[in-house]
């Protein structure tokens, strides 16, 4: 193309640039472990990390039933984390009020090694 380009009069300069990329090359899993081991149905989110996490989970700041579609909090406010322990860790938070990329770096930023965000089930909240 750049040579296309100079041959119709343009002045050509090539930039080189980053940019996100993100693909799953397999599935996303989640297995419940104890006390009775069995799979969860999950996705994966544009961008997310990967690797195995097995660990503790810590409930994060939620509102259980929940309020009106959206209100929920949860992982929004990096003061929502408690310290997670010295094991692996894996945050659960509420969809709610806030991005999912904010909850996600909340949750990293405080340490934990994966996050688990559910959608809170009521009617419009059912689907990523």
């Amino acid at each position: 193309m750049a040579k296309e380009l100079k041959k119709a009069g343009y002045k050509v300069r090539k930039q080189s640039f980053t940019f996100a990329f993100s693909r799953d090359l397999e599935p996303a899993t989640l297995a419940q472990v104890t006390p009775v081991a069995k799979d969860i149905e999950t996705e994966a989110f544009d961008y997310s990390g990967s690797g195995d996490v097995t660990g503790p989970i810590t409930a994060i700041n939620l509102t259980i039933p929940p309020g009106d579609a959206g209100t929920a909090t949860s992982g929004c406010a990096p003061s929502d984390f408690p310290a997670p322990g010295p094991d692996p860790a894996v945050a659960l938070i509420q969809r709610g009020t806030c991005d999912f990329g904010v909850k996600a770096a909340n949750a990293e930023a405080a340490g934990y090694d994966a996050a688990i965000i559910f959608n809170e089930g009521q009617e419009g909240r059912q689907s990523c």
